[in-house]
């Protein structure tokens, strides 16, 4: 029974010392002490590979400005504690590491705050941030197989020129970023053998880009042909031997077919209409985003196959 006053005592020693404590509200905040928050609004070239800015904070009561800082990955200092009643401004800000493709410009505060007792004050800080003018750094790198790539047909003409053709289709370059009708460049050397120690030779380079997909036809290859520019079109290519002139019979084509590309999802310029400051951070179905966090998905596309084929000419009637 004399345990119960005892308990008492115990209980209101308790509660005078916690009326002596200084209290604290439920936020966690001194009703008794004045806050300031920094936060940062970053305008003009837009992404996550940024890393923290600082500051000085002056406040009137104050003999000197204190530092300030916002970690990595955060746009905020959260609640700071300063003299309730004072006139609060920013002194100084920097931007932290920019980013491999960006600089830092100019900054503005939203202007002075007098925080209350127990009440936090927000200002917040725009700071500039522009394209160094560096390109973007790969996210990605990828080798597609051009699915089908033939030599089919080698005409000869009367002057002993000859041009090559074939088949081709690349379902799977048309489905990267590199589609939905990708180019190709198609290359070729000739070798025609006359008796046992003769042989003529020549070699095309590809002066225009093919289609090796139709959109329109999906499944179906698309004939590619020998071109080169001719004024504000193009033409037949005819090639003449380096030995000799080619003639009618068996000529063996080496060719090969290349797509060698890097492909950027945003414009560089985020003053042009088609900027996109919000490039995925996350895979796509293609396997490609934005890896690096410099706000741009940029990927580097190679494509290619080797085809030899040993094919009997056909006389050129024209088209």
């Amino acid at each position: 029974m004399r345990a119960i006053p005892c308990l008492s005592i115990v209980l209101a020693a308790a509660a005078l010392a916690a009326s002596t404590a200084a209290p604290v509200v439920a936020n966690g905040l001194d009703p008794n002490q004045g806050y300031v928050q920094v936060d940062v609004e970053v305008a003009g070239y837009v992404s996550s590979d940024v890393g923290g800015f600082g500051g000085r904070l002056w406040c009137s009561s104050w003999t000197e400005p204190q530092d300030f800082a916002i970690d990595w990955g955060s746009t905020s200092t959260g609640p700071m504690p300063v003299p309730p009643g004072d006139t609060c401004a920013i002194a100084e800000f920097s931007g932290g590491d920019p980013g491999n493709l960006g600089e830092w410009g100019a900054w503005q505060a939203s202007g002075a705050v007098q925080p209350t007792a127990g009440a936090v004050s927000t200002i917040t800080v725009t700071i500039e941030r522009h394209l160094n003018g560096l390109e973007p750094q790969w996210d990605a790198w990828a080798w597609f197989p051009i699915e089908v790539f033939t030599v089919d047909r080698v005409y000869v003409n009367r002057t002993g020129g000859i041009t090559v053709e074939g088949l081709v289709w690349c379902p799977s370059l048309a489905g990267s970023p590199a589609g939905p009708e990708p180019i190709i460049g198609i290359n070729w050397d000739a070798t025609q053998y006359v008796g046992r120690k003769t042989a003529i030779h020549g070699s095309y380079g590809s002066d225009i880009g093919k289609l090796c997909f139709d959109s329109q036809h999906p499944t179906a290859p698309v004939r590619w042909t020998s071109m080169h520019p001719s004024g504000t079109s193009a033409a037949t290519a005819w090639v003449y031997g380096m030995d000799g002139k080619f003639a009618s019979g068996t000529i063996i084509v080496d060719a090969d077919s290349l797509n060698d590309m890097s492909s950027v999802s945003q414009s560089w310029d985020p003053e042009r209409w088609d900027y996109d400051p919000a490039c995925s951070t996350d895979a796509t179905p293609d396997g490609f985003f934005d890896s690096n966090g410099d706000g741009f998905c940029a990927y580097y596309i190679e494509a290619g196959q080797r085809v030899t084929a040993a094919v009997r000419t056909t006389s050129w009637k024209g088209r």
